[in-house]
């Protein structure tokens, strides 16, 4: 990775790698390869050499890209789960609350008489 800021007033530019990598596309060095002869079959090793570790990074941030998604996918799967646990309790809490009946619940005189004094307040 390139990091690059201002420091002081001074562009400083400097390769850090990170601590604890996750995925990483593989191969990172694309033209590292000694090469001999004339300079059209230099010419031709290094852009053969190169377009192969291009598309081996390809393959890799393929693979990359799939673990993601199935990551990303396995959550979705857990959030829906809970989703719905929540949703049927909800529904459950629902159902008892729409079968009260504020007639039948007996309350005592001090809840009603602190209840009429707050009433009076308004």
């Amino acid at each position: 990775m390139i990091f690059a800021g201002i420091t002081s007033g001074k562009y400083v530019n400097k390769t850090q790698t990170m601590p604890l990598v996750k995925r990483a596309v593989q191969p990172v060095h694309l033209t590292r390869r000694k090469v001999g002869g004339d300079s059209q079959c230099d010419f031709d090793v290094v852009s053969n050499g190169t377009l192969v570790g291009v598309l081996l990074q390809l393959g890799s941030l393929v693979q990359h890209a799939d673990e993601l998604f199935g990551e990303l996918t396995q959550e979705c799967q857990e959030v829906i789960y809970r989703t719905q646990r929540v949703r049927n309790r909800v529904l459950a809490i629902a159902v008892k609350v729409e079968n009260l009946n504020a007639k039948a619940v007996k309350v005592r005189k001090y809840l009603t008489s602190k209840l009429s004094g707050f009433n009076r307040l308004k």
